[in-house]
């Protein structure tokens, strides 16, 4: 188990984000830019909270696989399995011309 405090990896090497990093970056979602009209800022703002609904699920499924309950740790990822076929069905309703701004 890695001892640093605010910093956890995955098998495959990569970082997850640290509570201030997710804090900053929910920060920027909350207080977009005043050219993002109210239905995009709703849309944003439903899509990361899932985004950290998730988050907190694999991070809750970790904690039980590391004390060995892999129940429970199976329940926290069926749930942010769930969870992840509602951001694919939220990312789906971006309207296109979303898209092509994100692409330019």
């Amino acid at each position: 188990m890695n001892n640093k405090k605010n910093e956890a990896t995955h098998t495959n090497g990569k970082r997850l984000l640290t509570q201030k990093e997710a804090g900053d970056f929910l920060n920027y979602v909350f207080s977009p830019d005043a050219d993002r009209d109210n239905q995009k800022r709703l849309h944003m703002k439903r899509f990361i909270c899932d985004i950290q609904t998730v988050l907190n699920q694999a991070n809750r499924a970790l904690e039980f696989a590391q004390k060995d309950r892999w129940s429970i740790a199976r329940a926290y990822l069926n749930n942010a399995a769930r969870t992840i076929d509602s951001l694919k069905r939220v990312a789906r309703e971006v309207p296109p011309m979303v898209n092509e701004e994100k692409q330019s």
